[in-house]
Parts: structure tokens; C-alpha cells; sequence
């Protein structure tokens, strides 16, 4: 199934609004930032409902939210969509990779944040931008990461396809890095870099990121979109 992405227009009040349900391989996701709009694509291999915060005057049943918006006349969007894939030990990289993602949307782009473990490899075909970061250990990419992208070897429809690379390492310059060895496969596989690959710093015993990295990634995301969104 290809995506479907749909605009609607005077139809709800709101505030703020952002509804992500999970249901077998199929993504159906409610977002209200100034105008609803609904988008469905294959991604996830299993069930999954994430919720955040829901204020508005009204809302469709979900299981019925696609037809209420069609019968209301609905117009095709013409927004870029982005993944942002990662992987984690303590959490410090699925901060910044939300801090990225935070930036794409931002930009305008439709973005989905989510773990390597739970990523349908196929499902990335979908995408015009794949952002994939890993904890630096051992010199390199993270065991899970390096399992998923071995995954992408064989998956049509990503060669050409943007991407960038990002880390958390240590400062020192023997740490190595995770993000060069992502980037050196997807380069492989036939992605193309959208901008070269960043790290984000943390030092100590218990691996914390530097003050300011989260807001420097969330940066590097919106500069991401606005290169994404910018006319071929």
C-alpha cells in the first residue's frame, strides 16, 4: 500500500494535538498543528499506540477519523515525509534523534521517530528522508544497529533515497564513530548524504550528553527540512 496523505480544512478547533495509533503493519496517525491531517502507511511489524496530549473541541472516532475527513472534502499535501531510526543503550541518543525529529517537523516535513528493533526495513521505501544514529561503542555502530542497516542490503527503493548519519561518542578522537560507519554503508547500499554526518558529545562514567546538543541536533533537524522542502 502506498502512502496517503490528506489535508483538511475548517473542520476542527484545536490547540494542540498529536494521536499516533499502531495497529499490525499499518500506521494511521491524527496530527492537528493549524489544520488535521491523516496519514496511513505500512512501517511497523507489530501493534503499538502511542498518545500525547489531546485538546480539541472535536475529534473523529479513530477507527472512522480517514472517512469523516473524506466526506468533509479533503485535499492531498504535498509534504515531505522523514524517519528518524535509532538505536540506544541509556536514552541519550533517542534524545537527540527526537531532537532532530522535532527540528524536520518543524520544517514542515511529516516525520516518524522510532527504534531500529522495531522498524519494518521495507516500509523505508516510503520515506524521502532516512536519519539513522547510533551510541558510538567499541569504536563503531552499536550490535543493533549494525544488524539493521545489514537488513537494508536487499531492500528496493532506497537507492538515491537522502539520508544522514548521527552519533553519541565521547569527545576524545580515538571514541571512533558510529555515525561514520552508517554513513559508509548507506552510502554503499546507494543512499545519498543529505548533509555529512554530526556527533553529539557526552562525557563521564554514566555517558551524559554535553549541555546545548539536544538544541543543536533539534538545529541540525530544521536546516535538514528546510533543505528537504526547498524546490528540485
Amino acid at each position: 500500500m502506498q502512502r496517503e496523505h490528506y489535508v483538511a480544512k475548517g473542520i476542527v478547533e484545536l490547540d494542540y494535538v498529536s494521536t499516533e495509533k499502531y495497529s499490525g503493519d499499518r500506521l494511521c496517525r491524527l496530527t492537528f498543528s493549524g489544520i488535521p491531517q491523516v496519514s496511513c502507511h505500512p512501517f511497523l511489524s507489530r501493534s503499538q499506540v502511542w498518545e500525547l496530549s489531546l485538546r480539541v473541541k472535536f475529534v473523529a472516532s479513530f477507527d472512522t477519523v480517514s472517512e469523516s475527513l473524506q466526506e468533509a472534502g479533503m485535499q492531498k499535501s504535498e509534504r515531505k515525509a522523514g524517519v528518524v531510526i535509532y538505536d540506544t543503550s541509556f536514552g541519550n541518543t533517542e534524545k537527540i534523534a527526537r531532537s532532530i525529529a522535532s527540528g524536520l517537523e518543524q520544517a514542515g516535513m511529516e516525520v516518524d521517530c522510532i527504534k531500529a528493533s522495531e522498524v519494518n526495513p521495507k516500509g523505508l521505501r516510503d520515506f524521502d528522508l532516512i536519519v539513522i544514529g547510533a551510541p558510538t561503542q567499541a569504536f563503531t555502530a552499536s550490535k543493533p544497529m549494525k544488524e539493521f542497516i545489514d537488513r537494508l542490503e536487499n531492500v528496493e527503493g532506497l537507492v538515491g533515497k537522502s539520508f544522514y548519519a548521527f552519533d553519541t561518542k565521547l569527545p576524545s578522537r580515538f571514541s571512533g564513530s558510529a555515525a561514520k560507519y552508517i554513513e559508509s554503508k548507506l552510502e554503499h547500499i546507494g543512499l545519498q548524504p543529505a548533509r555529512p554526518r554530526s556527533s553529539a558529545i557526552g562525557r563521564g562514567s554514566v555517558f551524559k550528553l554535553d549541555e546545548g546538543e539536544e538544541r543543536r541536533f533539534e538545529k541540525i533537524g530544521l536546516e535538514l527540512g528546510a533543505d528537504m522542502n526547498k524546490p528540485s
